[in-house]
């Protein structure tokens, strides 16, 4: 329930900043939440976020190589 009010906090300090997530480090992430562990990074990573999409459509590599081999085969019926 607090997570987007945390990541909103996050997100707006480092726009303001003019900076992206990829260089967050776990004292700015603690800086918004003391309970964020060191695996929070890894978390946050847009890889990581990309490859939880895994459900049938999702954005997952793994969804994606099968949608892909799916159209293939339909165009080749």
């Amino acid at each position: 329930r607090e997570a987007p009010e945390i990541v909103g906090r996050l997100v707006r300090e480092r726009i303001a900043a003019t900076k992206d997530l990829g260089g967050v480090t776990l004292d700015d992430l603690r800086r918004h939440d003391k309970r964020l562990e060191a695996s929070a990074l890894a978390e946050i990573r847009p890889e990581r976020s990309v490859a939880s999409r895994a459900s049938p459509g999702g954005t997952a590599p793994d969804r994606v190589r099968e949608a892909r081999a799916e159209v293939r085969a339909a165009l080749k019926r």
